[in-house]
């Protein structure tokens, strides 16, 4: 399950929800580190974690919306929010 949760750049936490018939808790939510986040890639297991709050690389505070709109970010697969266009990641590497 974590392949493919992995394969479809989601948390393995929603794809246990499905397979158990149960909605997914809004501690389950998808976070990153808008720093040292690459965007097209999945986000770290370790900010996934209900009680990660910081990233672990470099202290800054994970992101779970957006920082221009607050919409919820739903997937990394794209760079940028569906919604208002703003780029996800904050460093230079977009």
């Amino acid at each position: 399950m974590r392949g493919l949760a992995y394969a479809l750049s989601i948390p393995s936490e929603y794809l246990e929800s499905v397979s158990k018939g149960v909605p997914v808790s809004a501690s389950d939510t998808l976070k990153f580190c808008p720093i040292c986040w690459t965007p097209g890639t999945p986000p770290d297991e370790m900010w996934l974690s209900p009680k990660a709050k910081f990233c672990m690389f470099c202290g800054t505070a994970l992101c779970d919306r957006c920082s221009n709109c607050n919409q919820p970010i739903m997937s990394l697969t794209f760079r940028f929010c569906p919604y208002c266009g703003q780029p996800y990641n904050t460093t230079s590497n977009q």
